[in-house]
């Protein structure tokens, strides 16, 4: 994602974002939830654990705006969804509820 679509969804939406070299994660404070919207790896960085440095860092920033929980979400329509849900489940996220091809998972924070 270029940094003038990150600072976009910024401005618009108030969605906070980390990048490091090959990959970001976006995410958004939310009333009860901190929600990761987004987390993007380039290929040959899948599989460095990366993307959970980069959740963990969400959580750290969570914890200290005073969130209890986490939120996330898989498309199943999207490419790859079972990729997502391997990481969401690996960082001990929980099903929430599925809305149609949409599987929301949180996780509480300790």
């Amino acid at each position: 994602m270029s940094d003038l679509f990150l600072q976009y969804k910024l401005e618009r939406e108030n969605v906070q974002n980390i990048q490091v070299d090959g990959a970001f994660i976006t995410y958004k404070m939310l009333k009860e939830y901190c929600y990761i919207e987004d987390v993007y790896c380039v290929p040959e960085l899948r599989d460095s654990g990366i993307a959970h440095e980069l959740s963990a860092k969400v959580e750290v920033i969570a914890k200290k705006a005073g969130h209890i929980k986490m939120l996330g979400s898989v498309d199943t329509s999207a490419k790859n969804p079972e990729q997502g849900l391997r990481a969401c489940f690996n960082d001990n996220y929980k099903i929430l509820k599925i809305e149609g091809s949409v599987i929301w998972l949180y996780k509480e924070l300790k």
